[in-house]
């Protein structure tokens, strides 16, 4: 099983924090603009024929002599689109990785679930279809799907993103990936940028791209674009692609941070218990 015992009791702890209002409001904090039935009280309106009797307000009509229907402000399920990324650049660096995404997936999916909102699935690296999960029953459905997407491919986190068109603004995203994108960071800033505040976004990371073991005559292999180069590494070589490395994340987070997002670097080999940590060391996972 994808997530142990120990795991899912640390993930039943966990409650959601929202930092900006939902497209769509849950049951517990937020509201609609609509009246209608749901669970808080929101007003009084004069009777019409054809109302549910049931709610009138018959403690008006005792002091004003007037039949009037309680109102209520009408709740719906804030819904989250999660993407993970198992393309081809996560695959490059392991099976380690890959579980690590899973894993985190698995606990955003969890919680989100258990809270009573609404989720969406997103694999980046094949072109499979989009599932969608709506209730804490469907947990082990969501699991199972997620168990059994297998990982490479050659579709990035931006071709998924690109698919919400012109709507992205409105969405509620949560991508865990690696962010690497073929056509380059400015590319991957400009459909970023579509999303504004509601976003979170967990750059999942092994810690041999941050200081490569490698030296000598090496092929080096896009990942993305599976095209080949021979080079010979040296500390020069290293140097130069530690910089472009640090300046591509450092953008990314500066780029985030500045656009109200929430954004984090996870090691994976850290251990699903301590990247929980760093993701609601308050008990509060941000969303």
């Amino acid at each position: 099983m994808l997530l142990s015992e120990t795991e899912l009791h640390t993930l039943a702890r966990l409650r959601l924090q929202m930092r900006t209002k939902v497209s769509k409001q849950p049951f517990s904090d937020l509201r609609s603009v609509d009246k209608g039935t749901g669970l808080e009280f929101a007003d009084y309106r004069q009777y019409v024929q054809g109302d549910d009797i049931r709610r009138l307000d018959w403690h008006q009509f005792q002091k004003h002599k007037k039949l009037v229907v309680r109102q209520y402000e009408q709740y719906e399920a804030a819904s989250f689109n999660l993407l993970m990324d198992l393309s081809d650049s996560i695959v490059c660096s392991g099976q380690q990785k890959v579980q690590s995404i899973k894993k985190l997936c698995a606990a955003y999916g969890f919680v989100i679930l258990k809270h009573g909102y609404k989720i969406s699935l997103w694999p980046v690296g094949k072109n499979e279809p989009v599932r969608k999960f709506s209730s804490p029953s469907q947990w082990p459905n969501f699991l199972d799907h997620l168990e059994n997407n297998t990982a490479g491919g050659k579709v990035e986190i931006t071709d998924v993103l690109q698919s919400f068109g012109k709507r992205g603004n409105g969405e509620n995203i949560i991508a865990v990936s690696d962010f690497i994108c073929s056509k380059g960071y400015n590319h991957l800033e400009n459909i970023l940028s579509r999303f504004k505040k509601n976003s979170v976004y967990v750059h999942v990371y092994s810690k041999s791209e941050i200081d490569p073991p490698f030296t000598g005559d090496l092929i080096l292999i896009d990942s993305e674009l599976n095209t080949e180069q021979s080079t010979n590494i040296n500390q020069q070589n290293i140097e130069t692609y530690k910089k472009n490395y640090n300046r591509y994340y450092d953008s990314l987070r500066k780029f985030s941070l500045g656009s109200g997002c929430f954004y984090s670097d996870i090691a994976d080999d850290l251990d699903l218990t301590q990247q929980i940590r760093m993701l609601a060391p308050d008990g509060f996972l941000l969303l």
